[in-house]
């Protein structure tokens, strides 16, 4: 199981205020849409070509997913629907960072 709290740390220390880019990466995909993400203070900020506006990532709505984290790499049945609905909309950058990260 994935610990949020180690991973969030090592996120936010090794991404920092500068940023890094990514691509969204997902179990049944692989890799796909680009974005950018910067750690500022205790959020993660997301920006890309994509996204309208800039999206925040919370520790609350990112230890929510990495929850979920292993049944979405088993495939469980409706667990994108589950961490959409239960955690919120940015699922897809959580699950890429968690991916590359942890």
């Amino acid at each position: 199981m994935v610990s949020a709290s180690n991973c969030w740390k090592k996120i936010v220390s090794e991404i920092g205020s500068t940023g890094r880019e990514f691509e969204t990466w997902g179990r049944y995909w692989g890799y796909n849409n680009k974005f950018r993400v910067r750690a500022e203070k205790n959020i993660i900020v997301v920006d890309g070509p994509s996204i309208s506006s800039p999206r925040i990532i919370t520790f609350t709505e990112f230890e929510c997913v990495a929850a979920l984290y292993d049944d979405y790499i088993k495939g469980v049945k409706g667990i994108r629907n589950t961490m959409r609905d239960d955690c919120g909309r940015n699922s897809s950058y959580i699950i890429t960072l968690i991916h590359e990260y942890c």
